[in-house]
């Protein structure tokens, strides 16, 4: 109680300056308070019911979103029924949802993670979405809030990044666009020849960069489909060492190869020679 007191959420008055009990509470506060009739619910636990982040409930605490309408039972705890609610108002947002494969439907968590959207910024999202449910269009298969689909155009007001947003893939996407293995492209971002960034721990290329390299460069590998030769044995008989290239590390002691746009020609007629 002190703490509160001192803290400034329980209204009193002191009525003397020494002893053990200096202080009055204001009983009509007293009587308006709804107390909670269930143990404390921890931040890290009330997430999970909630289907958001420890950050963005936070967040969600401190700008109202989650409505503190009981007093919980300990201090910095939040209140079993209060949680429930806020977990009863998002769910409605998916309720009667399906999976929606329309080009433009994107889920939260893809959406998030590409515009590298800040705890705030998911809170807003979210109180915003709250506002107006039916930009919701959809859900995909998971748990949590960030299973919900919507339009990325309709959150530019809570994600301004959305204006100008650089598009990011996975290492097999950027590998599926090079035709080369997830730890090609790897080796390719530990060059700098992709651009990349991270969010949660994880690695995502820029895919203008994948793109860029792929209109500079192509691979052996895609030559030799081209030409209906053995990728294997091109890479045994040959030099590309005279050619402009790029040499990438595979797996294990495995390289690719990948010759510049301006030396294809001239890998074609070393490969063709080889072969004929």
């Amino acid at each position: 109680m002190r703490k509160l007191i001192v803290a400034g959420e329980i209204p009193m008055r002191r009525v003397s300056p020494t002893g053990r009990r200096p202080f009055i509470v204001d009983l009509d506060w007293a009587r308006r308070q709804r107390l909670t009739r269930e143990p404390a619910i921890g931040i890290r636990d009330a997430a999970k019911v909630v289907g958001v982040s420890i950050e963005t409930l936070r967040v969600m605490v401190s700008k109202g979103v989650y409505v503190a309408a009981h007093r919980p039972a300990f201090p910095g705890s939040l209140s079993g029924e209060d949680t429930r609610e806020l977990a009863q108002r998002l769910g409605e947002l998916l309720k009667g949802k399906k999976h929606c494969r329309n080009s433009d439907a994107i889920s939260l968590d893809r959406l998030f993670f590409e515009v590298a959207a800040s705890p705030e910024q998911k809170a807003d999202t979210f109180s915003y979405l709250l506002d107006n449910p039916s930009l919701v269009i959809g859900k995909v298969s998971g748990s949590g809030m960030g299973v919900a689909q919507v339009q990325s155009e309709a959150l530019k007001t809570v994600l301004p990044q959305l204006h100008n947003k650089p598009s990011l893939i996975t290492l097999f996407e950027a590998g599926q666009i090079l035709g080369c293995s997830a730890a090609v492209v790897t080796s390719l971002r530990r060059l700098g020849h992709l651009k990349h960034t991270r969010y949660a721990g994880r690695v995502r290329i820029l895919e203008v960069s994948v793109r860029q390299f792929g209109s500079a460069y192509e691979s052996v590998a895609s030559i030799c489909r081209r030409l209906g030769v053995s990728t294997l044995n091109s890479y045994k008989r040959n030099d590309f060492s005279k050619l402009k290239h790029v040499k990438a590390r595979a797996q294990g002691h495995s390289y690719t190869v990948f010759i510049g746009r301006r030396s294809v020609t001239a890998a074609e007629r070393m490969l063709a020679r080889e072969f004929s």
